[in-house]
């Protein structure tokens, strides 16, 4: 089943090519509406290739079926513009439109199917090379003149249809998916062991790996924790005078971190 962003791209294509005809036919009659008809094709068609390159799934998904709806819709202008009202709905299933419809939906399936095949499961793959099989065969049946009857080129024209939502449906299903599994790491992590998508949310922060790395904090707590083990054992040995005050034993514990540092040439303290 195709998801509601799909929904909204086809939604969108039927308000904007039926809106521009219908504006078309109110102001210039058969001619306007295929001129209206014609540049919202075009528009369909430059807005679905342009999804189709991006790196969202979602507007993959829309540039997928607005690249096919679009290349229908010029078809469907130049057999308007050739013999009015009746040729264009009677092209809807013509062989010409069947071709160019299948070869838009084939080429742009391919590569929506490419672009998202490590996304999905077996079962999404399956369904999606059906597709592109069922718009291939339909769409060669047409181009070789093998569908005379209105019927034939009806079952070519449904097996296109069923093709693109079947890709569009498997596609949508695969990027859900990914969306659902994106790790939320809400309880914070100090590491993150591979290159992954992740939600964040209000108010964290992101550390940049260079700041998180043993080269930025030098050798870490351990050596730390044993430089202050043996300033402990130090201070433990030594005879304390009973006069001796806390601020001597301070002062003494800031010579000593000093010395190391001097002998180091950095900071004892990570």
């Amino acid at each position: 089943m195709i998801n509601g962003d799909s929904t909204q791209a086809i939604e969108g294509l039927a308000l904007l090519i039926g809106g521009s005809g219908l504006a078309g036919l109110f102001l210039g009659g058969i001619k306007g509406m295929s001129l209206g008809l014609a540049i919202s094709s075009v528009i369909a068609i430059l807005i679905g290739f342009n999804d189709l390159l991006s790196g969202d799934t979602t507007k993959q998904v829309k540039g997928f079926i607005e690249l096919v709806a679009g290349a229908t819709g010029l078809v469907f202008v130049i057999n308007l513009i050739r013999g009015g009202t009746k040729a264009g709905l009677m092209g809807l299933i013509s062989p010409l439109t069947l071709v160019v419809a299948g070869i838009t939906a084939l080429a742009s399936g391919i590569v929506l199917v490419t672009k998202n095949w490590s996304k999905m499961n077996g079962i999404e793959r399956t369904i999606s090379v059906l597709g592109l099989i069922a718009i291939a065969a339909a769409s060669a049946a047409a181009a070789i003149g093998a569908l005379q009857s209105a019927w034939s080129l009806g079952i070519a024209a449904a097996a296109i249809v069923a093709g693109t939502v079947a890709i569009a449906a498997a596609v949508s299903s695969a990027n859900k998916r990914a969306k659902e599994n994106i790790p939320q790491l809400a309880i914070g992590t100090n590491y993150v062991p591979e290159d992954q998508l992740a939600y964040i949310h209000e108010g964290e922060a992101v550390i940049p790996k260079k700041f998180n790395s043993q080269e930025y904090f030098g050798s870490g707590n351990q050596e730390t924790n044993s430089l202050l083990q043996t300033l402990i054992e130090k201070v433990e040995n030594i005879e304390i005078n009973p006069y001796t005050t806390i601020k001597d034993v301070g002062v003494t514990a800031v010579d000593y971190i000093k010395s190391k540092q001097r002998q180091t040439g950095r900071s004892v303290i990570a």
